[in-house]
């Protein structure tokens, strides 16, 4: 009994010093748990020391100093790695900065996974069922290292069980000459001379590629981040092959809510957001969701894509597969003197619903052409709220901007366009190509035939696929700002005369706020919808 007793005491006296724990603390100057990040993911793989622990397992990074990382969330069943990978991890797993406040400062090296020029990526993430989220993290290539592909690569080799990846409030940009991230806020996204750096990445590079194989299910979530300042694509999602005959088919989705992308791709097709098939038979649909947050949810925050040099979101060569892009509450601005492109390139595979949107355009040079939409399309499509806008002064418009350019379309459909205003200077339409065309039904809308917004002309002649209805009006609509600002006026309707004339009674307001003058008396039917709510374009 004695002996019992004394034992009992040692297994309580004795201390445990590998205790495991959740969550844990990265912190480069030795006052965490961890001084890479990496040491803290590989702590909850088999043999780590926190192993033990329950997900979601949470590693929080000290923003104190750079982290200078060869970084890996590689489960191992991939094509190139039979064993584990390094990145093994148990389950689910946040990844954040301590300080909610302050990001922390993530500088990648080449995972060192995947060798060969092109090849190389920066933080790769490969997981089955896991879901993975990182918060407060700026991503920036380290200037000295071997990134020559991905800054970051989503990828994944199982159709069981969609898993989600998700970046909030994080950064991915190229890196200062001098070393260090280009853009480290929204409004150093946004500085004009971001456009004038060499970088790491270049053309047909991509900031994040998101890539499947074989039907799988993965959704990609990106929340109040920055897409920004790299020669290269912003967001690519692509894939080699789709499902197969009687193989399910499981989301493959791209969220992009309150987010800005800037100065994103220099060389054509480079786009901040962009659908690549692989032109086998077999493509995974794919669907894109771009969202702001309206005044219903709280206030209204944009999602910007500011000053692409090509197309914002192109979709421009699919070969089989049918892809849905979803625009609700977002801005595009374009002020550039000589490349060409479009708020969105999209061709016949592809199906575009757009809801609350503001598109600009500042352009002096008259040799290349501009499109708010270039389209085709697939099935048929509705166009609510968007306002298309040239700057409203001769000096700084563009003589060649398309509202809408259509482009041939292999099955008939029509693009319903309701509440919308199509304004500026230059501005116009035209189709491109021949064949059959989409039919434009445009209706509850306007076309501004004189004062400083005046549009150059509806179209040439009178096209077959133009369709006006008779609630279409055409005087100014009195802009408060055409002119991009950042500030709650761009593109809110002053004129009276749009007042009653949206598609539900309320006023018409393209993608912004009704801020004119109420009738007197008010009418007995009192419109619920288009009053000023005011965006707020940056947090």
């Amino acid at each position: 009994m004695k002996r019992f007793l004394i034992f009992s005491l040692l297994l309580v006296l004795v201390p445990n010093f590998a205790t495991a724990k959740n969550p844990i603390l990265v912190d480069k100057g030795g006052a965490g748990d961890f001084t890479t990040i990496q040491q803290a993911i590989e702590s909850w793989c088999p043999s780590g020391t926190n192993y033990a622990e329950n997900e979601p397992f949470v590693i929080e990074v000290s923003p104190s100093a750079p982290y200078i990382e060869t970084m890996s969330l590689n489960d191992g069943n991939t094509d190139l790695t039979a064993a584990p990978g390094r990145g093994d991890i148990k389950g689910d797993i946040i990844i954040r900065s301590s300080v909610s406040s302050v990001y922390a400062d993530v500088r990648l090296n080449a995972n060192g996974e995947e060798t060969g020029a092109g090849l190389r990526d920066g933080l790769w993430i490969y997981q089955q069922t896991a879901d993975v989220t990182f918060e407060n993290i700026i991503f920036s290539p380290e200037v000295t290292g071997t990134i020559d592909d991905d800054l970051v690569k989503i990828d994944k080799n199982a159709d069981s069980a969609a898993n989600t990846i998700t970046f909030k409030n994080c950064i991915f940009t190229d890196t200062k000459d001098a070393g260090g991230p280009l853009t480290t806020s929204r409004a150093d996204a946004q500085r004009s001379s971001n456009v004038t750096y060499v970088g790491k990445l270049a053309a047909n590079d991509n900031l994040v590629k998101i890539w499947n194989d074989n039907a799988e299910f993965i959704i990609v979530n990106f929340d109040r981040s920055i897409i920004s300042t790299a020669k290269c694509n912003g967001i690519v999602l692509g894939g080699i092959a789709g499902p197969a005959v009687g193989q399910p088919t499981g989301p493959y989705e791209l969220n992009a809510h309150e987010c800005v992308f800037s100065y994103v791709g220099t060389t054509s097709p480079d786009s901040a957001i962009r659908i690549v098939d692989s032109g086998t038979s077999m493509n995974q649909p794919k669907v894109v969701n771009i969202t702001g947050r309206d005044a219903t949810d709280g206030g209204n925050f944009a999602t910007i894509f500011y000053r692409p040099s090509n197309d914002a979101v192109n979709a421009s060569a699919q070969t089989t597969a049918a892809h849905t892009i979803n625009c609700n509450n977002a801005i595009f601005y374009y002020y550039n003197n000589s490349a060409t492109g479009a708020a969105f390139n999209i061709d016949d595979k592809t199906n575009l619903n757009l809801d609350t949107v503001l598109l600009f355009t500042r352009y002096s040079t008259a040799s290349s052409p501009r499109s708010g939409i270039k389209v085709s399309g697939r099935g048929n499509m509705a166009w609510n709220k968007v306002t298309f806008t040239n700057a409203s002064t001769v000096t700084y418009s563009c003589p060649l901007f398309r509202a809408v350019e259509l482009l041939p379309s292999s099955v008939p459909n029509v693009i319903a366009a309701r509440d919308c205003i199509f304004s500026g200077t230059g501005t116009k339409f035209a189709s491109s190509g021949t064949g059959t065309f989409p039919t434009l039904d445009i209706d509850y809308s306007a076309f501004p035939t004189s004062g400083p917004d005046k549009i150059e002309a509806i179209a040439s002649g009178t096209p077959s696929w133009l369709s006006l209805g008779s609630n279409v009006i055409y005087s100014d609509p009195k802009f408060v700002a055409s002119w991009y600002t950042a500030n709650a006026t761009f593109g809110d309707v002053q004129s009276l005369d749009y007042w009653g004339k949206g598609s539900d009674g309320g006023p018409l307001t393209g993608g912004g706020d009704y801020v004119g003058p109420i009738p007197t008396p008010l009418p007995t039917a009192t419109p619920s919808s288009g009053l000023s709510s005011d965006w707020v374009q940056y947090r």
